[in-house]
């Protein structure tokens, strides 16, 4: 079982055990602690870290969406094809629909330039 520890996470389970005992006598009482700024870092970059690994994914599937949406707008398709004049033979079905993030016009191209290089 010790193995298993050392090989998945990088400790043994009998410092894992010892950390949680530390954290649940500072849970309490955090300022009570030999190095209390060492100890509020290792905790903010533990939050950070977590809190962005939650929301990655999250993020890349919003990302994702809006650029598949942005591809199918007629100015994108439009710059795609390096064509400055707004023109469109469906104006009467246009739809609008509202992307998860907002973007300027000019972004928006550069990031579906920038995903079509990364799929080739």
């Amino acid at each position: 079982m010790e193995e298993n520890y050392l090989d998945k996470y990088g400790f043994s389970e009998e410092d894992w055990q010892t950390c949680l005992r530390t954290l649940a006598v500072l849970k309490d009482n955090p300022l009570q602690n030999p190095d209390n700024q060492q100890f509020a870092s290792l905790v903010t970059k533990i939050y950070k870290n977590a809190k962005k690994q939650l929301n990655g994914q999250g993020n890349q599937i919003r990302k994702q969406a809006d650029i598949n949406l942005t591809k199918q707008s007629e100015v994108a398709k439009n710059a795609l094809e390096k064509q400055t004049l707004y023109q469109s033979e469906s104006y009467q079905k246009q739809s609008y629909s509202k992307l998860f993030r907002t973007k300027k016009c000019g972004s928006i191209v550069n990031l579906v330039k920038r995903y079509n290089k990364t799929k080739i």
